[in-house]
């Protein structure tokens, strides 16, 4: 049921649901709830609409957020993820991230958004605590992530699960602080100048970030003890608890401002390009022309000395055209009649290598390149191991592929190839991604 819907009113059907999410695992299991307080306004970042629902590399920031979630070992048994809208959130609804939410396939368990949520975030953080701990064992933990802090990487999710998993009062993931401290005095006048009152020791200092893991019942306990709080931590610490401080990582900013959400996407685009796999594709090609009197015969761009040549529209350079079909194939572009049609007056007697770089320059566009090309000439005559080697340096100079490799074989005198009446050649080529 969860699979179809997120967004959920009914507090006691969604109870219902958490208490079937439970019953997955057994009674002796520590199961993780996730709870992203998503109530906030925003107004430090200045824009309308709230900063968790800004877009950073073509996703919605909480939506990104979320999804980060999914990074958790199996081992810590995430059940499910408690998002807090707030009571007049609108742009969950208008911007369907719903949508987006169910066609994440990396997420592996349920997601239920509530418009419950306070105008604090200790409040956001409480409603939702209050609707889980009703069906929780007590032994079970709570991660409480901000909604603001789509560049949660897995490695620090899994630093932070190994150091908390035995540790009974939790932990968080922080930085310790490189830089001068400096505290601002309090400035009664209209000036907007900042003066420096005092410089702050930063040894034992730590920048506090998202997650936040703890035991729910004593997280639970622990707000419900305390007045206003900017984190989970810190409602710990009040009621005598020690954190474990686990090292995070600088992409785990949480975006305030403009400024941060502009950073952060240059620097996850630059994550992407050097860690993402690139696409790999495969295409096969196969040309075969007849020989005759009074033609050039080439292949492979390479001017052969021989009786007869091949017959074709353009120069029937058959190697060039078999790896051409290839490279056409591997990137779905249809076939090389298709793109030189041979009833076009242009293509007449064309030479081949000047088609293969055409071909080239039009899978560059869309964002591919050769990566290895395999190539077989089958001809009974004339003997071509002396030509092979100006071939591949053809070849290579037209594809800027460093990988080619040319043969030639003969079909032992069999069939038309054998009787010396045409000749034939078949091409794997791969291409990668840009």
């Amino acid at each position: 049921m969860l699979k179809k819907k997120v967004l959920h009113e009914n507090i006691n059907y969604i109870q219902s649901i958490l208490k079937q999410l439970r019953s997955r695992h057994s009674t002796t299991d520590k199961v993780m709830w996730g709870i992203i307080p998503s109530a906030g306004k925003g107004l430090r970042f200045g824009e309308r609409v709230p900063k968790q629902y800004q877009t950073i590399c073509n996703e919605v920031i909480l939506k990104k957020s979320i999804s980060a979630l999914g990074f958790l070992p199996n081992e810590a048994n995430l059940a499910g993820i408690l998002v807090v809208l707030a009571k007049d959130d609108v742009y969950f609804e208008k911007l369907d991230i719903e949508s987006q939410i169910l066609n994440d396939f990396s997420l592996k368990v349920p997601v239920i958004a509530l418009k419950v949520g306070e105008e604090t975030r200790k409040g956001s953080v409480l409603a939702g605590l209050t609707i889980i701990s009703k069906v929780a064992d007590p032994k079970d933990w709570v991660l409480v992530h901000d909604a603001a802090r789509p560049g949660l990487t897995k490695n620090s999710l899994h630093r932070l699960w190994d150091a908390i998993c035995e540790n009974s009062s939790g932990g968080i993931l922080a930085l310790p602080v490189n830089d001068t401290l400096k505290r601002e005095k309090i400035n009664n006048s209209k000036s907007k100048i900042n003066y420096i009152e005092k410089t702050l020791p930063r040894e034992s200092c730590w920048v506090a970030q998202t997650p936040q893991i703890f035991p729910i019942q004593q997280l639970l306990l622990a707000l419900q003890s305390v007045a206003n709080v900017t984190d989970e931590s810190s409602a710990m610490e009040a009621t005598g608890k020690f954190p474990i401080l686990v090292h995070g990582d600088l992409l785990n900013l949480k975006i305030t401002e403009p400024r941060d959400l502009n950073f952060l996407e240059s620097q996850l685009k630059k994550e992407t390009k050097n860690n993402y796999p690139k696409s790999f594709y495969i295409g096969q090609g196969f040309d075969v022309h007849a020989l005759a009197k009074g033609r050039k015969l080439i292949l492979g761009g390479v001017a052969i000395d021989h009786d007869t040549g091949l017959m074709g529209h353009s120069d029937a350079d058959v190697l060039i055209h078999a790896i051409i079909d290839a490279v056409i194939g591997a990137g779905g572009l249809g076939d090389i009649g298709k793109l030189f049609p041979d009833n076009e007056k242009k293509y007449e007697n064309v030479d081949s290598r000047v088609l293969l770089r055409l071909v080239v320059e039009k899978i560059s566009k869309n964002g591919l390149m050769i990566n290895q090309i395999d190539s077989t000439i089958i001809a009974e005559k004339p003997k071509l191991k002396f030509y092979i080697v100006q071939m591949v340096k053809n070849l290579k100079e037209d594809t800027n592929c460093e990988l080619v490799n040319v043969k030639a074989t003969t079909t032992e005198k069999l069939g038309y190839i054998g009787r010396e009446e045409g000749i034939a050649a078949q091409a794997v080529v791969s291409l990668v991604s840009t």
